[in-house]
């Protein structure tokens, strides 16, 4: 395997690993807060765990790619990254 490609996964697997821990801190407040809070809240991190759960399918498409493919699915992971990223910090500003 290309070392390139070896070290792009590893870090996005801890990127995605972050972010999950990140989520799972959400959750956590979104325990703490009143109903109407919570249900705004809630509708928010099941829109951040769609994009969570594509993001994980574009790794996996990374992972499976060719040494040769990979490169072109950067891209579209990178993209997808951002929004996610973009995404969860419009959700953490609420606290």
């Amino acid at each position: 395997m290309d070392n390139k490609k070896k070290a792009y996964e590893e870090k996005i697997n801890a990127q995605m690993e972050e972010r999950r821990a990140e989520l799972q801190k959400l959750k956590a407040q979104a325990d703490q807060k009143k109903a109407d809070a919570k249900i705004d809240l809630q509708d928010k991190i099941d829109r951040l765990e769609a994009e969570q759960d594509s993001l994980q399918k574009k790794a996996e498409e990374i992972k499976s790619a060719s040494d040769d493919a990979w490169e072109d699915l950067k891209q579209g992971f990178g993209d997808a990254w951002d929004r996610m990223s973009e995404s969860l910090d419009k959700a953490r500003s609420n606290f």
